[in-house]
């Protein structure tokens, strides 16, 4: 396997309540080869925060590195309430869904201008899934791929028993 670039920073994120909210990004990218011409954007599920699902510090264990190996480019977030990125307070169900669309539009527009790549990928795992449909029904963007691992269908009676009870 080729040698990997690991990049992590802070990106800003839209909010009405505070300017001071940012959002944990990670790079992954083929290391000395320039700008990649394609980048894939990985979207976690509600379980673990991107790393954990995507670039795990195990040989072996990386989605991202083994992309980036390849030749592309890969941005793994953390959406609001994961990881290292802003945790917010007192939220409810519906209005945490629409700040994982925003947060993607996010960082779909901050590849753009970072990198300015040809194609953009998208990859969700679970409910990351259901993130990328939504963004994909409010936003007009140009995706080259997208990948579905272990689509999370939320709107069943299961889960809408379970959240009624919860609020």
């Amino acid at each position: 396997p080729h040698p990997v670039c690991r990049l992590d920073q802070l990106v800003g994120c839209q909010s009405r309540h505070s300017s001071h909210q940012f959002l944990s990004v990670r790079h992954v990218l083929p290391y000395g080869s320039g700008r990649p011409d394609h980048f894939v954007i990985a979207v976690h599920g509600n379980t673990f925060p991107a790393i954990a699902d995507f670039d795990l510090p195990v040989p072996g264990y990386s989605l991202a590195a083994h992309l980036a190996a390849t030749g592309l480019g890969v941005c793994l977030f953390d959406q609001r309430g994961y990881g290292n990125s802003y945790k917010p307070r007192g939220t409810d169900w519906m209005a945490l869904s629409d700040w994982r669309i925003t947060d993607l539009e996010t960082i779909y527009h901050h590849v753009k201008v970072e990198y300015r790549p040809r194609h953009i990928s998208l990859i969700g795992l679970s409910t990351g899934c259901n993130t990328i449909a939504r963004f994909l029904e409010r936003t007009d963007c140009e995706i080259r791929r997208l990948i579905f691992m272990g689509p999370c269908y939320l709107c069943n009676d299961f889960n809408s028993r379970t959240w009624r009870k919860i609020n």
